[in-house]
Parts: structure tokens; sequence; C-alpha cells
């Protein structure tokens, strides 16, 4: 019985030692600054900024990509009509209502207004969008 406590505080001793080893070696953390040394605060430092940098650029990745997919590529061939700048007009393919279609129209009387329900009134013709990154106007083409 009494080599049994023994080898019960042989193994206490060794786990107590195993914890204060490893709570030594890495209590340099973030929630403890002033045990880090110089170097490893510079290091912290340049990594906080590493990743605010990566932060920053991911941004504006997603708003470039943004701008692209809500405007169209740009046109290099293109030339503003309002500062006439070449190079920075964005095209993208649209439809727009346009007036009233005679056929729809037609259809309409006949059907007794049924039609409109699913087709509308209006006719769609299909455009060229364009916007200027330089002086952000728009128009149709």
């Amino acid at each position: 019985m009494g080599l049994e406590i023994v080898g019960i505080v042989i193994v206490a001793f060794f786990v107590v030692a195993v914890l204060v080893y490893y709570f030594l070696r890495f209590r340099k953390t973030e929630s403890h600054p002033e045990v880090l040394t110089p170097e490893d605060r510079a290091e912290m430092a340049q990594a906080a900024l590493d990743a605010q940098e990566a932060q920053a650029q991911k941004a504006l990745l997603w708003q470039v990509a943004q701008h692209e997919s809500q405007h169209g590529p740009i046109n290099p061939a293109m030339i503003c009509p309002h500062c006439q700048t070449k190079g920075a007009v964005r095209t993208r393919a649209v439809t727009q209502k346009k007036g009233v279609s005679g056929g729809k129209a037609t259809a309409a009387v006949l059907t007794g207004g049924i039609s409109m329900l699913g087709t509308g009134l209006s006719r769609k013709e299909n455009l060229t969008e364009a916007h200027c990154d330089n002086c952000g106007s728009t128009w149709h083409l």
C-alpha cells in the first residue's frame, strides 16, 4: 500500500512538471504582451500588418469584381462622348422595355386581356449599356 502511494505521488509530480513546462513555454501570447521579447513584438506587429493588407487587397478585388459584374468589362476601343476618355468605358448587353408592342396589344384585345397577364404590353429591346469609369456617366447605344 505504501508503494502505491509513492507511485501516485511520482505520477502526480510528473504531470505537474509537464503542465508547468508547457505553461512557461507557451505563455508568450497576445494576451500577455509584457512577456514578449522585442523580436516577438515586431513579428506580431508585422503579422497584424500583413493580415490588414491581405484584408484590404481582398476588399479591393471584391469591389473591382462587383463593379465589373455591374457595368461589364472594359472596351479598350470605345471613347466616352462626355469626357473624351479612351479605354475607360465598360459595356454590357441589356434588355430594356420600350413602348407598347402592336402585336401584344392586338392579342390583348382578341383574348379579352388574358394574354396581358403572361406577356404584358411592352416590347423589349436589346441594347448596349456603356459606363465611363472616368466621369461616371452611363448611356445606352
